[in-house]
């Protein structure tokens, strides 16, 4: 079997790395506070509460592996040091995103979206789980709707037939917001018979369904540059209308996007639901619009 040896060392240089940055709650505290600037052992004394003891031996040890210098009794952190913090930390927090959301995630379909954007997965910070309870039984599906009908750019990925699909459609071609939607190929024909409901004067110019023909999203995802919410489908591949992750940070949000191009691609058919006025004859034949 074909070994590549230069390879195998550098994954075990990198372990290595990993155990000696992380395995010493001193250590990180040095570096997390010489990332962005330079610092005297008083003043990292001052910023850490660490002993001084402390601080000259893990110091004297981040020295001597190359990792920090010192200059006229400053403390710098080397780039590629850097790096390596900028890394660990967004690892870590990402860990705790998984782990905080696991009893979530793990009810659900997840493993079959093999999505690039799921390897870039940012540094996500600003999120919340939202759960339906007796309290509010509606709230997810509330929330999923107020999101669709935000007044701004939105991209989303609707994989069921919304119970106020009709009311969406309808408020988004009245308001001067940017809407594109992915849609299972069979939910097509409702919500072109909803666009041409529509009896007022439309103000959207700029609202398309898209269709995928043969293989739906397991994901519901609805991007604005307000927020981002992600809700997924249950392990008998239903949609599941009592959770949702609801984030407000800014990469992630642009994460969402991401996610919303990579379906994009897949799309077969695109319809301008701003021209589906109520003068369009029923018959005429949706399928002029097949993506080439």
């Amino acid at each position: 079997m074909y070994q590549n040896n230069e390879s195998f060392k550098y994954i075990k240089e990198i372990r290595q790395e990993l155990k000696f940055l992380t395995n010493s709650e001193v250590r990180l505290k040095i570096l997390i506070e010489l990332c962005d600037k330079k610092a005297t052992i008083k003043e990292l004394h001052k910023l850490t509460n660490l002993k001084y003891t402390s601080l000259t031996s893990s110091l004297s040890k981040l020295e001597e592996n190359g990792y920090v210098y010192e200059e006229n009794d400053y403390y710098y952190l080397k780039t590629d040091t850097r790096n390596k913090l900028i890394n660990i930390l967004y690892l870590n927090n990402n860990f705790e995103f998984i782990q905080n959301l696991s009893n979530y995630i793990n009810k659900h379909i997840v493993e079959n979206e093999q999505l690039d954007a799921v390897a870039t997965l940012p540094i996500i910070k600003n999120y919340e789980l939202i759960k339906a309870d007796n309290i509010n039984p509606y709230i997810v599906v509330e929330m999923i709707e107020d999101a669709l009908m935000y007044n701004g750019d939105v991209r989303s990925l609707n994989i069921y037939l919304h119970p106020h699909y009709e009311k969406i459609i309808t408020t988004i071609l009245n308001q001067e917001s940017s809407h594109e939607m992915i849609i299972p190929y069979v939910l097509l024909e409702r919500f072109v018979q909803a666009a041409r409901k529509n009896k007022t004067t439309t103000k959207n110019k700029n609202f398309y369904i898209k269709a995928i023909k043969d293989k739906t999203p397991k994901i519901i995802c609805v991007v604005s540059e307000e927020k981002l919410i992600i809700a997924l489908v249950k392990r008998n591949g239903k949609p599941d209308n009592n959770y949702c992750i609801c984030i407000y940070d800014d990469d992630a949000i642009r994460w969402g996007y991401q996610i919303f191009e990579e379906y994009n691609i897949k799309t077969d058919i695109k319809i301008p639901l701003h021209e589906l006025t109520p003068n369009i004859k029923q018959s005429d034949n949706i399928m002029q619009y097949i993506v080439n």
